[in-house]
């Protein structure tokens, strides 16, 4: 979705010549992607803007309350510090400067298979409003995990999938997303990125299990 012409054109061009994915439509407004919804299934929005707005915030919060649910990813210069407001939604956000082609790629094929991704360049001050908005719930929260858990939190901190950390801890990976699911449910989390930030902003940055991947 964009309103600019020109920037849905170049969008489409690049997205479209991907075999696995498929452009289903696009949108200079809202009330045009909604139409697009209805009539095609939606795996993701993408959502080029200079800038972010409240008015995007309404957008996102549209597009992601539908009953899929469908992720949105919005490619922009400007993300006016709403980026935790925007993660809570369930929408990432990539920035535009120096945004290559590949990386847009790439992003768009992680956040369909159920991966959120962000500006690592942004963590350090989504982890500050995560500690700061959470302040409340901290010792709750902490002392609710039980070893595994938080052992299992840690290793998602570092970038592991369910399979990986299966592996390292030796155990199945049903057991492993049974505890991801615990972990979502005890702390009302939504995805791995807010368990990310969750994990640095309740230690001191050192990992949680004796187990490292080189």
């Amino acid at each position: 979705m964009n309103d600019n012409l020109l920037a849905r054109s170049g969008l489409r061009s690049i997205l479209s010549q991907q075999p696995d994915l498929q452009v289903v439509g696009e949108a200079d407004n809202l009330a045009q992607a909604g139409r697009i919804f209805v009539q095609a299934r939606v795996d993701l929005f993408v959502v080029d803007s200079p800038s972010v707005t409240l008015h995007t915030l309404d957008a996102v919060r549209f597009m992601t309350g539908r009953p899929s649910r469908a992720p949105v990813l919005i490619v922009t210069a400007d993300p006016a510090g709403l980026e935790l407001d925007l993660l809570r939604l369930g929408c990432y956000t990539l920035p535009q400067r120096q945004l290559t082609a590949t990386e847009l790629i790439a992003a768009v094929r992680l956040v369909i298979a159920g991966y959120a991704i962000m500006d690592r360049r942004n963590a350090g001050y989504l982890a500050s409003a995560f500690t700061s908005r959470h302040d409340d719930v901290e010792a709750h929260t902490a002392q609710a995990l039980t070893r595994r858990e938080q052992e299992i939190t840690g290793l998602i901190a570092q970038g592991l999938s369910n399979t990986d950390i299966a592996d390292i801890l030796g155990i199945a990976h049903s057991t492993v997303k049974g505890h991801v699911k615990e972990i979502f449910r005890k702390l009302g989390l939504r995805n791995r990125v807010q368990a990310a930030l969750y994990h640095h902003a309740h230690t001191s940055g050192e990992p949680t299990s004796p187990h490292t991947r080189t």
